[in-house]
């Protein structure tokens, strides 16, 4: 690992969340805690966010956009909550907290098809996860290898 690789890291993880004039805008779905908020994130066949707020402020969340919208829910304190959109987040306004809020949404599966140095590539996709690629004979590969016939 270099030391570009490891300052890059540390920017992302110093912008997951970051507040704001409007609130707190929340732009990355990864584990994260800091004085002003707590997210929990988990992904298996669909995509949960749980986001505890310390402090009361609007909260804005970024949605992803490859997601369906029809698959986005919001919930506060376990109580369903309308989705209100500001371009790319999801608003939550001060006087609707605090209690936990709740965001779900799918992890489409794609196929993505590539070509690079005179090789065509597929790329098995959940979201925004690769979860295998073909052909794989790389002697280290970065991903598993995709095979058609079993997709995750």
């Amino acid at each position: 690992m270099t030391a570009a690789d490891i300052h890059t890291l540390t920017d992302v993880y110093r912008h997951i969340a970051l507040r704001t004039a409007a609130g707190i805008k929340v732009y990355f779905h990864f584990d994260y805690e800091d004085e002003n908020i707590r997210i929990e994130s988990v992904r298996r066949e669909a995509a949960k966010v749980t986001i505890t707020a310390n402090v009361r402020d609007n909260i804005l969340i970024r949605l992803p956009r490859w997601t369906p919208a029809d698959s986005v829910k919001l919930t506060i304190a376990g109580q369903p909550v309308a989705l209100v959109k500001i371009g790319d987040f999801a608003l939550l306004a001060r006087d609707r907290l605090p209690g936990a809020i709740v965001l779900t949404y799918a992890l489409p599966i794609t196929i993505n098809r590539e070509s690079a140095g005179g090789t065509d590539y597929e790329f098995l996709w959940r979201g925004d996860e690769v979860l295998g690629v073909r052909p794989n004979d790389f002697i280290l590969p970065f991903y598993p290898t995709y095979v058609p016939e079993s997709r995750q």
